[in-house]
């Protein structure tokens, strides 16, 4: 839950910072604070930083590119941070 709350707030705080800095730089702040909030080993550490950089790094880029339409950015905002949690919910019931 501290991860989707640090999404939804490192996406909009990305977004007012969008002319000074690139996406892949927030993406990969949130990438490493996720790995080492994540624990575990190195490797799955690893693992986990790479797929949440890769993946936050297009949520952001997305959102980005839907700056000017609220319609579109506001669901996409939400639903772009609800998505991880609702398909680790949906892996983990099913094991």
């Amino acid at each position: 839950m501290v991860g989707l709350i640090l999404l939804l707030l490192l996406a909009k705080w990305q977004d007012f910072q969008a002319a000074n800095t690139a996406a892949w730089q927030w993406a990969l702040g949130y990438a490493l604070a996720g790995a080492l909030l994540g624990g575990g080993g190195w490797v799955l550490m690893v693992l986990n930083g790479m797929l949440l950089f890769l993946y936050t790094w297009g949520y952001f880029a997305l959102l980005r590119r839907f700056t000017d339409s609220l319609l579109i950015w506001v669901p996409l905002y939400l639903g772009g941070a609800l998505l991880p949690f609702l398909l680790t919910v949906m892996m983990l019931s099913k094991a």
